[in-house]
């Protein structure tokens, strides 16, 4: 497995491969996540989405998130947190919320579908292949006196990189 945290790669071992949300548990396992509350790895587990054929999931907590790839036997975990923080930006400082929830919504690996959902940044998609680029839509709301709050964001991603948002 590699973890990819901004723009840094790094590979730890896993013991199996992870293709649905019941095998989320081994990557909430990996010392990269040894920090979680159970809170935590349940609120993981219970925002965890995959593609229906298992090569792509998301899952969030607090005001983490991250996108799971596994095409084979490299899987990569990619900190998309980025994206709740824009989300976050958008309502002003967080020490203002009752609460915060984060929930990966969508996420696909399909070009023609990614395209489809974020028609803005289809110069950046062209050319590239399923494998390649692939995309995440990440929906924070917060709460304040009473009343909530929502913002969704797109994430776009292309040989592992951010390329849109």
């Amino acid at each position: 497995m590699t973890i990819v945290i901004a723009s840094l790669l790094l590979t730890t071992p896993v013991s199996a491969q992870t293709t649905s949300t019941n095998d989320l548990e081994a990557i909430l396992q990996n010392s990269s996540f040894s920090h979680m509350s159970e809170i935590e790895k349940q609120e993981a587990k219970s925002t965890a989405i995959w593609t229906n054929n298992g090569t792509l999931g998301a899952f969030c907590y607090s005001l983490s998130c991250f996108l799971i790839k596994d095409f084979g036997a490299d899987q990569k975990i990619i900190d998309i947190s980025g994206t709740v923080a824009g989300n976050l930006g958008y309502f002003g400082s967080e020490a203002q919320y009752d609460r915060i929830e984060n929930k990966p919504l969508l996420i696909s690996h399909n070009e023609t579908e990614i395209v489809a959902i974020w028609s803005n940044n289809i110069r950046a998609l062209q050319g590239a292949d399923q494998l390649d680029s692939y995309g995440v839509y990440i929906r924070t709301r917060i709460w304040k006196d009473g009343q909530r709050y929502t913002k969704s964001e797109p994430l776009i991603l292309k040989n592992d990189m951010p390329i849109g948002r």
